[in-house]
């Protein structure tokens, strides 16, 4: 889990990421652009104690958005940060496997992280947050948001009254196949948070799997 710092202009906000090698990172378009500064710091927890955990703070070398992003559809949304040093992998500091494009994954079980608010119009989280949902099939994610809505390169999930919230954006939507953990989703849109009826929208990494790869040449997490 990657907590971003981000300054586009005068505002600094923060997003999620996820490791996915040590020189890369992999987050939201809606987060980043060419032209934001972006500092990925990994290893945190408490963001108001400095002694809790070792972090690790790197800032961009180079930020590549998906070039078929539609920031009004929120269709490829979906980033990877290139890292200006290299994290040091330990025990807090691992990168995540990417979902494999065989396995199904709605119906079951998965996590979702990040320091955003706990409730709509909220105050953003101190310590790092995590919910349990369940992968929705997109006809049920269509059957909320409309048919043009959801793009087969989006994946949902929800629980009643639990879901990703502001400030949760780019962090990682994972499950757990036998001890090793995979990333399923990128956090991306939804209607407020925990609506009714409403699930959270995912970038679905399975689509682009072959757009990552071309961005990130030496993967680190290896499926047995």
């Amino acid at each position: 889990m990657i907590l971003l710092q981000i300054t586009s202009g005068r505002d600094t906000f923060m997003c999620g990421a996820s490791v996915i090698t040590n020189t890369q990172v992999l987050t939201a378009a809606y987060c980043v652009d060419t032209g934001s500064s972006v500092l990925a710091i990994a290893g945190e927890h408490d963001t108001e104690d400095n002694t809790e955990t070792k972090t690790q703070s790197i800032s961009s070398s180079k930020i590549v958005v998906h070039p078929e992003y539609n920031p009004n559809t929120f269709e490829n949304d979906i980033a990877i940060i290139h890292l200006s040093d290299t994290l040091k992998f330990d025990d807090s500091v691992q990168p995540i496997c990417l979902a494999r494009e065989d396995r199904q994954y709605e119906g079951k079980k998965a996590i979702v992280t990040g320091w955003g608010t706990t409730r709509e119009g909220g105050d953003i989280s101190i310590k790092l947050q995590e919910v349990e949902l369940t992968v929705n099939t997109n006809a049920e994610c269509r059957s909320s948001y409309g048919v043009s809505s959801i793009a087969d390169s989006m994946v949902c999930a929800s629980e009643s009254g639990k879901d990703s919230c502001q400030g949760d954006s780019g962090g990682p939507l994972v499950m757990n196949d036998k001890g090793i953990w995979y990333q399923v989703g990128v956090v991306s849109w939804g209607r407020g948070c925990a609506q009714a009826g409403y699930p959270g929208v995912y970038t679905r990494v399975t689509s682009y799997i072959d757009w990552i790869s071309s961005e990130v040449k030496d993967g680190s997490c290896k499926w047995p």
